[in-house]
């Protein structure tokens, strides 16, 4: 005589909700990836070209000021002189900024 296993309705329901909950989380996962992905890159090279001048590190980030960006280049922000001119590489600040702790 074969045994008929009884399976307790809030077992079943409770897999298959964390399947879908495991399913909907993969979907949003992969969603942001596909939206973060194709945004990484987009800097406007009109604006923020590779190598920046003062001003346009500022706007870049939108910062007012020459003294915080002072401060910023005392923290560790690179800047490169050419005779009296500062430039700034877009992709140096891009790391700064990464490296940077919270709230700093």
């Amino acid at each position: 005589m074969s045994e008929n296993r009884v399976v307790s309705m809030p077992n079943v329901m409770g897999a298959v909700f964390a399947d879908m909950n495991s399913q909907i989380d993969e979907y949003i996962l992969q969603r942001a990836a596909n939206i973060f992905g194709r945004m990484d890159n987009v800097v406007d090279e009109r604006y923020y070209p590779p190598v920046m001048s003062r001003d346009q590190c500022k706007h870049y980030l939108h910062i007012d000021s020459d003294s915080k960006l002072n401060k910023l280049r005392k923290k560790g922000l690179k800047s490169h002189k050419d005779g009296r001119s500062v430039w700034y590489v877009r992709a140096e600040v891009d790391k700064f900024i990464m490296l940077l702790p919270e709230g700093k």
